[in-house]
């Protein structure tokens, strides 16, 4: 069982670190950033101080944060 763990986590891993590859040809991992009402608007840090269109913007953001997230909690 715990074979299979490290085998499932190194083919998820293996094109960061595939020792084969230069640097330069590794991706870069990026982490995710989950999105903040300041990012739409300077100093808020409600949605609900949002206008209209921004908390459209936020919702589709965190969405897509929250797809991307589960993506990787699940891999």
């Amino acid at each position: 069982m715990w074979y299979s763990n490290i085998k499932a986590s190194r083919e998820l891993i293996w094109e960061y670190v595939d020792p084969e590859k230069s640097k330069d040809e590794l991706p870069l991992l990026i982490k995710l950033v989950k999105p903040m009402p300041s990012k739409y608007k300077d100093r808020v840090t409600k949605v609900k101080d949002l206008s209209i269109e921004e908390q459209e913007l936020y919702q589709i953001d965190r969405d897509n944060y929250n797809k991307e997230i589960t993506q990787y909690i699940e891999s």
